[in-house]
């Protein structure tokens, strides 16, 4: 029972500010909070060389932006993660008829009498064979997207600090993308 329950949490991990990344992103934002401190200072030294109103205004929503970025980043990726688990639950529940792996049953009887033909047997054994394999995949790919989202959601303010500086105001761009694609 607690090994399905587990599993559950892998379909949709914690990413709360009280979860297990809870130490990891005070670190990440006191560390976003002094590459922000970096990236300003060099986009005004660049922007006092050239006498650039333009680096001067980066420099001013950088500041902007990494403020609501780190105001509601774990809210807002919290957010997604939960609405994709409720997509996987509704998917769950209308293709299985359970909302948990705890609810599914794998291992319901299968008698000789319900296959009825030589060719269907043969297809089922062979199938069988393959299962284990789609199910390593699957537990590999689960455990893959995990880590990548608790990266991905520790490391977004530092990419957000970025945002001060032209030549890194593609950074948080990319781990955006990068968080929707996981």
């Amino acid at each position: 029972s607690t090994r399905a329950a587990s599993s559950d949490a892998w379909l949709t991990p914690d990413l709360s500010a009280n979860g297990p990344g809870h130490d990891l992103y005070q670190v990440t934002f006191w560390i976003a909070g002094v590459l922000l401190l970096i990236m300003v200072m060099v986009q005004l030294g660049i922007a006092a060389f050239r006498r650039d109103g333009k680096g001067l205004a980066r420099a001013g929503i950088g500041l902007g932006q990494f403020a609501v970025i780190v105001g509601g980043w774990i809210g807002y990726t919290v957010g997604v993660t939960a609405a994709f688990s409720g997509l996987t639950r509704a998917t769950m529940e209308s293709l299985m008829g359970v909302t948990s792996w705890r609810d599914w049953d794998l291992f319901t009887p299968v008698e000789a009498k319900t296959v009825t033909e030589g060719a269907v047997a043969v297809l089922l054994g062979f199938l069988g064979l393959l299962v284990w394999l789609a199910a390593i995949g699957h537990l590999v790919i689960l455990l893959i997207r995990a880590a990548t989202l608790m990266v991905l959601v520790a490391t977004g303010p530092i990419a957000a600090a970025g945002l001060a500086y032209d030549g890194t105001s593609v950074w948080f761009w990319k781990t955006f993308r990068w968080f929707h694609a996981a």
